[in-house]
């Protein structure tokens, strides 16, 4: 890996990774699909309303349409998204195993 770029350095302010192989960040961060690729980002899950309707066809998309209301039930909407999310860090941790061993 070599010297962070400057849009590197953007990314660090508008994608972070919680756990390895899942981040969360913002709509501008989903825009750019290159750094998305470099992380070997693969699942998008997008809480929004309303939702995205133009998807790449590199990524994986889960769109929850959400609103920001006391009156919304979040545990209702999110509990497919959750298995969304788990989903795609089971892949990943998956695919680490398996270019660990490739190597």
């Amino acid at each position: 890996m070599g010297p962070i770029k400057n849009d590197e350095l953007k990314l660090k302010e508008d994608l972070h990774m919680i756990i390895e192989g899942l981040y969360l960040g913002s709509f501008e961060a989903v825009q750019n699909t290159e750094r998305l690729k470099r992380l070997n980002i693969s699942h998008i899950l997008v809480l929004a309303y309303p939702t995205l309707e133009n998807f790449e066809p590199d990524f994986r998309y889960m769109c929850i349409e959400l609103i920001d209301d006391y009156k919304s039930n979040l545990f209702k909407s999110l509990s497919d998204g959750i298995m969304f999310i788990s989903e795609a860090v089971e892949q990943h941790s998956k695919a680490s195993r398996a270019n660990i061993y490739n190597s």
